[in-house]
C-alpha cells in the first residue's frame, strides 16, 4: 500500500512539473510575441516574408487593353501560383502585416498596400549592402504593423524581403504610410513623399504629407518644411496639412522652367476631391491647382521621354501625363488610365483629366479571394475584398527602337489591401490617340465633316470659356431624354433638344440632342457619340410615324429624304448619323450601359469636360437608383406580344436595294462593343458627302466597298 502511495505522489508531481513547463513556455511565447509587436510598431521592423522559388512562377494569358471597343495593348499578370499575393509568399501564420491567405472570401486582419517600385542604382546599392544585386527594389506598407519594408527583385519571378530595417530618425507622427519615391539621379539622393497619422501639429482629420530624404534608400531624414514658406493659417512643419496620398512627381519642361506636377487628395469628406498641384522644387512649396475629379483613391503619374531617334515611325502627343488610378465606389474596384494633355493650354490650372482604358479588373482568386463583388468603401481595408488597389507603373528602361509604346510593370495591391501583384503592360500610344480618340484633337477632324459638324473649336486657344457646352448625340430613340433627366439630378445643365424636357435648349452645359448631329445653327466644344442597340433602336423608331414635312425639317439637307417607310428610314438614319457622328466624337458610350454602370456614367461626364463637378460613384449609383425605368421609352402593352426584331427581317422588307444599310450596321454594331453581334459578317464601307462644294454638304450616306 506504501509503496502504491508513493508511486501516486510521484505520478502528481511528475503531471505538476509538465504542467509549469508547458504554461512557462506559454508565457514566454506569449511575451516574445508581445515583443515581436511591439518592434514592428515602434522600431519600423517589417513582417518577415519567405522566398519563394522560381519553378513556382507563373505567366497568365495576357489579355487585350481596349479602348472604346479598339485593341490598343495588352496586359499580362506575373504571378505566383499561391495564396493571395503574387510578389508575396503566405509564409506562417506569425507574418503579422502579411499573413495566410482566406481564398473563401472570409475576413481576416492582414494588410499589406502600396506598392512603391524603383529600379536599382550602382549609387544607392554602393551605399548599402543589402541592396546590392537586385534589379528593382519595391518599398510596402502596412497599416497593421504601421511599419515599411522591402522587396528586392533578383530575377522576373524571384523576389525577396530585404533584411533592413528603415529608419525615419526623429518625426512628428506616429506612423508613415504610402511611400512615394521620387529618384533625382543628378543629386543621388531618393525624395520620399508619405502621410502620416498621429502627427502633431495637424488637425483631427488630417493625414499631413511628409517629406524625407535619403542617399541609400534604408536611413531616412525628415525634411520640414523651410521656414520661409510657414504662414499664420498653416504654421505646421509638413508639406501639406490638408492634402495626403501625393503621387511620385513628374517633369514636364515649360519655356525653359522645369516644374514637377503631382496629384494629391482633399480630406474634407469621406470621398475627397483629387487636386494636381506643381513646384519649382521638389522641396515645395507646393501649388494646389485644379480639381481633376472625385473619388480617386490612388494615383500614379507617367510622362513618355521624348525620342531621340530620326527614324521614329510612330506618332504620339506631346504633352501627355499618363494616370493611373482606381475609383472608390467601383464594384469592382479596377485599374484605370486617364491622361492629362498639357498641349490643350499653357494654363495648367485649366487641365483636365481625361477617361481612357479601363486596363485591368480582379478575375483571379489571388486578386479577388472568393470575396463577393460590392461597391468599394473609402479608407483603409483589413478585410478581404473583392478589389484591386494601388497602382504604380514602372516603365521598361529606354529603348530608342521602341518608340510610341508606353510599356512596363504594373504593381498593384489586391483582394484590396492583401497582397502585392505585378503584370506587364503595353500600349501603342498611336493606336490610343490617333485610332481610339483621335477627335479630341480637333486637327484630326477632316474638314467637310468639321464644317458641318456642331463642333467648334478655339484654334489658336487665345481665349477659355468660363462655361462650356458639350453636345451629346446620336440618332433619336437612343436615350437622349433619359440622359439629360438624369444629368440634371446630379446637378449637371444640359438640355433635351427642346425647351421643356430639361429647360431650355441647349442648356448652360451643353444639350443631349440628335438634331444637332448635324450643324443647325449651334456650335458647342467637344462633341461626345451616344449609341444604343441597332435592332432596338431601329424598332423603336418605327413607332414613332412621322410626316415628310417634319423628316425634311429635321434631317436635310445632310440625310436625303427619299422614302418615308418607316423601316427603311430608321435603318439608313441609324447607319448615317451614327457614322457622321463617330468621325469626330471624342468619346462613346453606350445606352445600355450608361442605364446601369456607375462608372460609364463617369467616363461620359469627365470626356465631357465637367471633371470637378463630375460627382463619386457613390453618388452617381444613387441617383441612378432614383431614375424611372419607363423614361420617354414610348413602350405599350401591345408592343409586348410582338417578335423582336431580328437581322433576317430587317434585310428581307427593306428590300435589296437597301441590304448595304443591313449589313453596314451589322459591323457598327460590332465596332461599338454590342457582343451579341460577334459573329455577324463583317463588310468594308465608306461614308462622305455625295454632293460637296464649297460650304455646301449635302446627301451623308453610305455604301459598301468594291
Amino acid at each position: 500500500m506504501r509503496r502504491a502511495s508513493r508511486f501516486v505522489r510521484l505520478a502528481i508531481a511528475i503531471i505538476f512539473s509538465a504542467s509549469f513547463i508547458v504554461q512557462q513556455k506559454l508565457y514566454n511565447f506569449y511575451l516574445s510575441d508581445v515583443s515581436e509587436k511591439h518592434q514592428r510598431e515602434h522600431e519600423n521592423v517589417a513582417p518577415a516574408v519567405a522566398t519563394v522559388d522560381d519553378a513556382s512562377f507563373t505567366e497568365f494569358v495576357s489579355n487585350p487593353v481596349t479602348l472604346l471597343n479598339r485593341e490598343i495593348g495588352s496586359i499580362t499578370r506575373l504571378c505566383r501560383q499561391y495564396g493571395k499575393s503574387c510578389l508575396l509568399p503566405t509564409g506562417s501564420e506569425k507574418e503579422t502585416g502579411i499573413g495566410n491567405v482566406n481564398d473563401n472570401g472570409s475576413k481576416n486582419t492582414n494588410n499589406i498596400n502600396s506598392p512603391m517600385p524603383i529600379r536599382g542604382r550602382s549609387w544607392i546599392t554602393n551605399n548599402h549592402d543589402a541592396f546590392q544585386g537586385y534589379a528593382i527594389l519595391l518599398y510596402y506598407s502596412s497599416r497593421n504593423t504601421q511599419s515599411m519594408g522591402v522587396l528586392g527583385m533578383e530575377s522576373k519571378s524571384r523576389w525577396k524581403r530585404l533584411d533592413v530595417n528603415l529608419n525615419f530618425g526623429v518625426h512628428p507622427c506616429q506612423s508613415l504610410h504610402s511611400p512615394s519615391i521620387f529618384v533625382n539621379d543628378e543629386e543621388r539622393k531618393l525624395y520620399m513623399y508619405v502621410h502620416g497619422h498621429g502627427c502633431r501639429f495637424s488637425k483631427k482629420i488630417s493625414q499631413p504629407t511628409l517629406l524625407f530624404e535619403s542617399d541609400d534608400g534604408v536611413n531616412w531624414n525628415f525634411q520640414p518644411k523651410h521656414s520661409a514658406h510657414l504662414t499664420d493659417t498653416d504654421p505646421s512643419p509638413y508639406l501639406f496639412n490638408e492634402l495626403f496620398y501625393l503621387s511620385v512627381p513628374v517633369i514636364l519642361e515649360e519655356y525653359g522652367q522645369r516644374f514637377y506636377y503631382a496629384i494629391a487628395k482633399t480630406q474634407e469628406n469621406s470621398v475627397e476631391r483629387t487636386v494636381l498641384v506643381r513646384s519649382a522644387s521638389l522641396i515645395g512649396p507646393f501649388e494646389i491647382g485644379p480639381v481633376l475629379g472625385r473619388g480617386l483613391r490612388h494615383v500614379d503619374l507617367y510622362v513618355p521621354p521624348l525620342s531621340t531617334s530620326s527614324n521614329q515611325t510612330h506618332q504620339t502627343p506631346n504633352g501627355m501625363i499618363y494616370v493611373f488610378f482606381t475609383l472608390v465606389g467601383d464594384s469592382p474596384e479596377r485599374i484605370l488610365l486617364g491622361t492629362i494633355d498639357t498641349s490643350w493650354t499653357t494654363k495648367w490650372k485649366l487641365w483636365k483629366l481625361m477617361p481612357g482604358p479601363r486596363i485591368l479588373q480582379p478575375e483571379y482568386a489571388f486578386e479577388h479571394g472568393n470575396a463577393v463583388v460590392a461597391p468599394s468603401a473609402p479608407g483603409a481595408e483589413k478585410g478581404t475584398t473583392h478589389q484591386l488597389r494601388d497602382p504604380r507603373f514602372l516603365p521598361n528602361e529606354i529603348n530608342h527602337d521602341i518608340h510610341g509604346v508606353l510599356a512596363g510593370k504594373l504593381f498593384y495591391s489586391v483582394q484590396g489591401e492583401q497582397g502585392l501583384a505585378m503584370a506587364r503592360l503595353s500600349v501603342d500610344l498611336s493606336r490610343y490617340h490617333q485610332g481610339s480618340i483621335a477627335y479630341r484633337h480637333f486637327e484630326n477632324v477632316a474638314p467637310d465633316i468639321y464644317n458641318s459638324s456642331s463642333l467648334r473649336v478655339d484654334v489658336k486657344r487665345s481665349r477659355i470659356r468660363k462655361q462650356e457646352k458639350t453636345l451629346i448625340t446620336g440618332i433619336g430613340r437612343s436615350g437622349t431624354m433619359f440622359m439629360c433627366t438624369f444629368f440634371q439630378k446630379i446637378d449637371i445643365q444640359v438640355s433635351h433638344d427642346n425647351d421643356k424636357d430639361c429647360g431650355p435648349y441647349p442648356g448652360p452645359d451643353g444639350a443631349v440632342s440628335w438634331y444637332d448631329a448635324f450643324y443647325t445653327g449651334r456650335r458647342y466644344d467637344r462633341v461626345l457619340h451616344l449609341v444604343r442597340d441597332p435592332l432596338k433602336t431601329i424598332a423603336s423608331r418605327m413607332k414613332r410615324k412621322h410626316t415628310r414635312k417634319w423628316l425634311v425639317k429635321h434631317l436635310s439637307p445632310y440625310e436625303k429624304v427619299t422614302s418615308i417607310n418607316d423601316m427603311i428610314f430608321a435603318i439608313k438614319h441609324w447607319v448615317r448619323r451614327n457614322s457622321f457622328v463617330e468621325r469626330h466624337a471624342s468619346w462613346r458610350v453606350q445606352a445600355e450601359m450608361f442605364y446601369s454602370e456607375p462608372l460609364a456614367v463617369w467616363e461620359l461626364c469627365m470626356a465631357a469636360g465637367f471633371t470637378n463637378r463630375c460627382p463619386d460613384l457613390t453618388i452617381i449609383r444613387a441617383a441612378m437608383d432614383q431614375m424611372p425605368s419607363n423614361t420617354n421609352t414610348w413602350y405599350n402593352a401591345s408592343e409586348a406580344s410582338r417578335r423582336p426584331l431580328t437581322w433576317d427581317f430587317l434585310e428581307l422588307k427593306v428590300g435589296p436595294e437597301n441590304e448595304k444599310y443591313v449589313a453596314i450596321a451589322k459591323t457598327m454594331a460590332r465596332n461599338y462593343g454590342y457582343s451579341q453581334y460577334a459573329n455577324v459578317t463583317l463588310v468594308e464601307y465608306d461614308c462622305e458627302y455625295k454632293v460637296h462644294s464649297g460650304n455646301r454638304f449635302e446627301d451623308w450616306d453610305c455604301s459598301l466597298k468594291q
